[in-house]
């Protein structure tokens, strides 16, 4: 599946992206940018089987906010909800899988 994302304000070509007020100083706000994300992984292998590997089935949804500060510098916001499916092996069907949620923050300096 395809990640999804769209800057606000909208500018549809990188040239125009020239005209946003990426200054702090200069009284703009830079860009934001919304995105989301599906994420799947299957490590399954020929379960109900004494050779098979249960290494479970991962699906994680993202949703993203990333601020461009200035053309340097862009704060990025994740917020991640994740499904991990396993059994505890590959002939015992046990429910041995977890869910979890996290938050992440990264910021990135281009020079």
């Amino acid at each position: 599946m395809r990640p999804e994302s769209t800057i606000l304000p909208r500018h549809p070509t990188s040239a125009s992206c020239r005209s946003i007020r990426f200054s702090l100083a200069g009284g703009g706000w830079g860009a934001w940018e919304i995105a989301g994300r599906v994420s799947t992984i299957d490590l399954n292998n020929q379960l109900a089987t004494a050779t098979g590997i249960a290494g479970g089935r991962q699906t994680i949804y993202t949703a993203g906010l990333n601020w461009y500060v200035n053309r340097n510098v862009r704060f990025l916001f994740d917020y991640l909800h994740g499904n991990v499916a396993k059994q505890i092996s590959p002939t015992n069907l046990g429910d041995a899988g977890a869910k979890f949620d996290a938050f992440a923050m990264r910021t990135q300096v281009a020079f």
